[in-house]
């Protein structure tokens, strides 16, 4: 299980980051009518936790659960968003600008106090190497991760991260499965790589919180299964540091909620 941090973030730049227009609970659905089921779900679920969630904004609080259902709209929803990270061209086209704006308001809210977490986050199936040249990365996409060590090596060891976050919101008393300990880290955090190695099962990389970085104009990092094209992964180098070399490739399908850098 990973220990909890104890106000060690630095608590700044928490504001403002993402951008968007302000919401109310009266605006139509945030996302495309194919998703409505699963909003709908996570309303249900959200209304069902009662007074221990009545400060929360109700509409942040559902676009959290509607992300940890992990069905359909999880999925769709990180693919767009690596897309959308490629160029100002594919952002042009991104769809989910709204739900993209309630989640990133919604961890903001839930993630302040200034407290960091040890969290892992397993992948199966992707496998990266690392170049001398990087030093600062963020995964330019909303990462889960688990307290629980054992809950993240079930989801995967091909390429295996242990994670100080300090800016991650933690999921696991709102969470759709709440048995998974999951904190949901930003996509603007940005860290330290503290360590790099190849393990039995895969590699390790172990990252260190250093702040927030919102714009988009960062190198993306790619990585692909044999025979098919490079694609984004959604884990890009900050301009404190280039990453290019992270890159990986191998057969089979992905199938872990937690591992997120190739759903």
């Amino acid at each position: 299980k990973g220990e909890e941090g104890r106000g060690e973030g630095s608590g700044s730049g928490r504001g403002g980051v993402g951008g968007g227009r302000e919401r109310g609970e009266e605006d139509d659905l945030p996302v495309a009518e194919k998703y409505r089921r699963t909003w709908e779900t996570a309303k249900r679920h959200w209304d069902r936790l009662g007074p221990s969630v009545s400060r929360f904004d109700p509409l942040y609080g559902t676009a959290l659960v509607a992300y940890t259902v992990g069905d359909d709209l999880y999925r769709d929803f990180n693919t767009a968003t690596r897309e959308a990270g490629r160029s100002r061209a594919s952002y042009r086209h991104y769809a989910f600008r709204d739900f993209h704006f309630l989640l990133t308001k919604a961890v903001q809210a839930k993630a302040g106090g200034g407290v960091c977490y040890q969290v892992f986050r397993g992948i199966q199936n992707v496998r990266f190497t690392l170049s001398d040249e990087a030093t600062v990365v963020r995964f330019g996409q909303f990462a889960s991760s688990s307290l629980d060590k054992t809950v993240a090596i079930n989801y995967g060891q091909d390429t295996f991260f242990s994670i100080r976050t300090c800016y991650g919101a933690r999921m696991d008393d709102v969470s759709y499965h709440p048995n998974e300990k999951e904190v949901l880290i930003p996509p603007y955090e940005i860290f330290a790589v503290m360590a790099y190695h190849q393990t039995e099962n895969g590699v390790h990389i172990t990252l260190e919180s250093r702040g927030v970085f919102s714009r988009r104009n960062c190198d993306s990092v790619n990585g692909k299964r044999p025979g098919e094209r490079e694609e984004n992964t959604g884990f890009e180098a900050a301009p404190e540091g280039k990453f290019p070399a992270i890159s990986g490739g191998a057969a089979g399908a992905p199938k872990s909620r937690l591992g997120r850098l190739n759903v």
